[in-house]
């Protein structure tokens, strides 16, 4: 069973870009045109958001990313 104990105060700014960016629907290759990045770098860069973020898909990535928004709002 996956633990969720990360949260996105874990990520750097470019990681919360990328990861925000999947969440909300964007594929590798999209990500990676815009932020002029090979779709490689851009998978990397997703599977370590996923190990910080403590989930397993990119439905739970968009679950985390949006449960943790209202906190760092405060």
């Amino acid at each position: 069973m996956t633990q969720k104990n990360g949260n996105s105060g874990d990520l750097s700014r470019r990681e919360q870009q990328i990861a925000e960016d999947y969440a909300q629907g964007e594929n590798y290759q999209q990500i990676a045109d815009r932020l002029c990045l090979a779709p490689s770098t851009v998978r990397t860069h997703l599977a370590t958001i996923y190990r910080k973020m403590g989930v397993s898909s990119k439905l739970e990535l968009r679950d985390a990313l949006t449960s943790v928004a209202p906190a760092q709002e405060a």
